[in-house]
């Protein structure tokens, strides 16, 4: 959702837009070239490990970068920059609304589906999920915590797991939207009907998910809003090297109730 905004925003303002997946160390090597060799103005980074601005040389970086996904304090660790700014999601706000929800639909067992531990997304979501269930004084149950990992066979096998043990939550928030559909298509393999017996909420709001049966109930950050600033970001340096730009920016996300979370 990110590159297809970001690439759009971009067009439209005439730059060029290289976008680099990168799944091995060569594909390092290749970033970091692009900017040694001054071929490009600036960077966005999506979905950065812990280790990718090491990787990258960032420190021999001079052009302005957006990373999403990040942590302000491991990015200091690496490297005092000015030309670095953080763009995250509000997790933390998004699992309050989405535990909220459920609540209020009368859930009275709430489980959560999570990611890799290696992404901040999914250890910032857990760890809101954590909070807001403390807020409310709800208890946490670690028997209804599922290790998904941002992968639909394991989410499919760690459901499998939890039926097979009896301990199916009544409802679940996951870390995306992609498990969540790996954790239906298994309930209902198992004859466990959605949302009535047990209820989801997703995060991402994919395209896949708005048209499954049920439609599923997601978070959604501000995608368009989030590449477009990132892109703004990049043109305000290219355009001023002395113009202030704040070192991280955090966007809301919004709670879009569909069917896959039962009415009371």
């Amino acid at each position: 959702a990110y590159l297809d905004a970001i690439v759009d925003v971009a067009n439209d303002k005439g730059y060029y837009v290289l976008v680099q997946t990168i799944c091995r160390e060569a594909d390092y090597i290749k970033v970091s070239k692009a900017f040694r060799e001054k071929r490009i103005d600036g960077g966005i980074l999506i979905g950065t490990r812990e280790d990718t601005l090491e990787k990258i040389n960032i420190t021999k970086i001079e052009e302005e970068l957006v990373i999403f996904d990040y942590e302000l304090k491991a990015l200091a660790k690496q490297i005092a920059s000015k030309n670095v700014t953080i763009l995250n999601a509000n997790d933390e706000e998004a699992m309050e609304l989405a535990v909220n929800h459920l609540i209020e639909e009368g859930m009275e067992s709430i489980g959560f589906i999570t990611g890799v531990e290696s992404a901040l997304s999914a250890r910032r979501r857990f760890a809101g999920f954590c909070k807001s269930m403390d807020n409310c004084g709800c208890t946490r149950d670690d028997r209804f915590v599922l290790q998904g990992e941002f992968n639909q066979d394991i989410t499919y096998r760690e459901m499998e797991k939890a039926i097979e043990e009896n301990r199916v939550a009544q409802s679940y928030i996951c870390a995306n939207d992609y498990m969540a559909m790996a954790a239906i298509d298994c309930l209902r393999d198992h004859g466990i009907k959605v949302p009535e017996e047990v209820s989801f909420i997703g995060f991402d709001n994919t395209r896949t998910g708005q048209l499954m049966t049920p439609k599923l109930t997601t978070l959604t950050p501000s995608y368009i809003g989030m590449a477009k600033r990132a892109v703004e970001i990049i043109d305000t340096r290219v355009r001023d090297q002395e113009a202030h730009i704040p070192e991280m920016i955090e966007y809301k996300v919004d709670l879009l109730k569909r069917y896959s979370v039962k009415k009371r």
